[in-house]
């Protein structure tokens, strides 16, 4: 008589422990790529952030202005003079935060109107960041037809010096005759004449830490914290950076 060959088979305590060691490299791979992701998200969001800022002194420098024929109806309603014969000048961009949130900013140009008849504007006038003392600054001179809105990504939020919601209000001015741009800076939701003050530029740098939840402090599990940062005198978008990984620690994002 043949022999018949004895079939082999995996017993259940080996069944068990393929699924079991299965499933814990699943979870081990799935949680790698999510907290891949969310770091990915979360320097996505800082550099959007960034960017938007950068885009405002682009925008302030090259004076993009969208307004239609009236001259200067944001300081005079009556003022329909076309738009290049008013005596209103486009001055630059004006930042704030939109709400108590921390997430979210509004940008939109600043009108003024010279405080000096035209033959009275001497060149000295035009070129000095004293210009408070030649323009008409008012606290309604934003144009409501040239705001562009911004809001963080992923949920992610802008946290300040005291571990809250940061707010802050940012003017980039651009003298009307050199062209030259520079910057004002201040924690909290202002208007423009208590911004500007003096016409004393921001002369220390301003740190807006991100966090990738809005409300929180924590960092990414894995990533340093980050921030955008604007430099003393920003007159260009290059004043504008994230500081390297980990020089934020300790300071204001931690």
């Amino acid at each position: 008589m043949g022999s018949t060959a004895k079939t082999q088979g995996f017993t259940l305590i080996e069944v068990i422990l393929f699924l079991t060691i299965s499933v814990l490299l699943a979870v081990l791979i799935i949680a790698g790529l999510s907290g891949g992701m969310r770091a990915e998200r979360y320097k996505d969001s800082v550099n959007s952030l960034k960017t938007f800022i950068q885009d405002q002194y682009s925008i302030a420098a090259n004076v993009v202005n969208t307004r239609s024929v009236v001259g200067c109806p944001v300081l005079n309603p009556s003022d329909m003079s076309t738009r290049g014969t008013s005596s209103c000048v486009v001055l630059g961009r004006y930042i704030t935060s939109a709400d108590d949130t921390g997430t979210k900013l509004v940008a939109a140009n600043i009108i003024a109107r010279s405080s000096l008849p035209d033959n009275q504007l001497t060149s000295a006038a035009l070129n000095t960041f004293t210009f408070a003392s030649y323009y008409n600054v008012p606290a309604s001179s934003i144009s409501v037809l040239d705001i562009d809105n911004f809001e963080m990504n992923w949920g992610s939020g802008m946290v300040g010096s005291q571990k809250t919601p940061m707010l802050f209000t940012m003017a980039i001015i651009r003298l009307p005759q050199s062209g030259a741009l520079t910057s004002y800076v201040k924690e909290g939701r202002l208007d423009i004449p208590t911004l500007i003050g003096d016409g004393s530029p921001t002369n220390t740098p301003i740190t807006i830490c991100v966090t990738p939840a809005a409300g929180t402090i924590s960092p990414v599990v894995g990533s340093a914290s980050l921030a955008v940062r604007i430099n003393p005198y920003a007159s260009s978008q290059a004043a504008v950076e994230i500081p390297l990984e980990g020089q934020t620690k300790g300071i204001l994002c931690s």
